[in-house]
């Protein structure tokens, strides 16, 4: 079964991921200027396999560089689309979870900065793990931003707003330092909540009850 997919910054190109424990790159392209479905033999640029259980969550690096998904073994593994070579496995904070989930839907905030991972776990507390895009010449450090805690069962899904935002200043330390970046992100987990985070704070600026009686399994905001 294929069980999420995602489009590539040009929208020519789409990652899929399923149970076989494998990410495949598509092109689109060539599907459309052949006139036949996808799936022939011309259309699948590569086979990622580096999972070891199997993939239930894959998104493209909004600035194009990176792809990105998550699966059954318990890792984040990213994906240099140049050469595509992995970049980085980053298996903590998710090697403690135990419970299963339909899916795994990690996303990227729209920056490309922020790369918001499900299904993670900090004793005691379920939580959604924000990793922060490395930079300079190590690309394997994808270190952890803040963790959005508060679900308390594991989070399925991840779904940034497509704008960035900007906080002013209260405190009247001047302009430079009063106005900073920051992108919302919203969570749906197993305890049937969704939840609004903002990555400049580590409490949620909302948390929706009652509005679900089963398992959030997807989000999408408007653009």
């Amino acid at each position: 079964d294929v069980v999420d997919v995602s489009w590539s910054p040009a929208g020519h190109r789409l990652a899929s991921v399923s149970l076989d424990n494998s990410v495949r790159i598509w092109s689109v392209e060539c599907a459309i200027a052949g006139g036949a479905r996808l799936g022939g033999p011309n259309q699948l640029i590569t086979s990622l396999d580096g999972h070891c259980g199997m993939v239930k969550g894959v998104a493209w690096d909004p600035i194009g560089r990176y792809v990105a998904s998550q699966g059954d073994d318990k890792a984040v593994l990213v994906w240099n689309a140049r050469d595509w070579t992995q970049s980085a496995r980053v298996e903590e904070p998710f090697t403690r979870t135990s419970q299963k989930t339909l899916f795994r839907r990690l996303r990227w905030s729209p920056d490309g900065q922020f790369l918001c991972a499900p299904h993670a776990y900090k004793k005691p507390a379920h939580i959604a793990a924000v990793l922060h895009r490395p930079t300079g010449v190590d690309t394997s450090a994808w270190t952890p931003e803040v963790d959005f805690v508060g679900h308390k069962s594991p989070v399925v899904v991840a779904a940034f707003s497509p704008r960035i935002f900007t906080r002013s200043d209260v405190d009247g330390t001047g302009p430079a330092a009063g106005r900073a970046a920051y992108c919302v992100c919203a969570l749906g987990g197993q305890d049937c909540v969704v939840s609004v985070w903002l990555t400049c704070k580590a409490k949620a600026a909302c948390v929706v009850h009652g509005l679900f009686t089963e398992d959030v399994l997807d989000l999408s905001w408007a653009s």
